[in-house]
């Protein structure tokens, strides 16, 4: 039996792609913005995750949670490389 947190993990998580504010999904690739009224909109956390994504002229994030990139690896090893999460 799969633990339900490792698999709202896997699907909600992402990290920076390095190219400004735009964040990657780490299971898919998509990219995503975090929706300007998160507080965290300005803060530009490394790696997040969140609960939903609003489509509009851009793809929004919303419920953002900030987390270290390791919390991933320890929960679900089996999803989380820790070079793809630059740990």
């Amino acid at each position: 039996m799969t633990c339900p947190l490792v698999v709202i993990l896997t699907v909600t998580s992402c990290q920076t792609s390095g190219e400004g504010n735009i964040y990657k999904r780490l299971r898919g690739g998509q990219e995503l913005l975090i929706h300007p009224s998160s507080v965290l909109f300005r803060a530009a956390p490394r790696c997040v995750v969140f609960h939903s994504v609003m489509f509009t002229g851009n793809n929004y994030m919303r419920d953002v949670t900030a987390v270290d990139p390791g919390w991933l690896t320890s929960v679900a090893p089996h999803f989380f490389e820790r070079k793809k999460l630059a740990v």
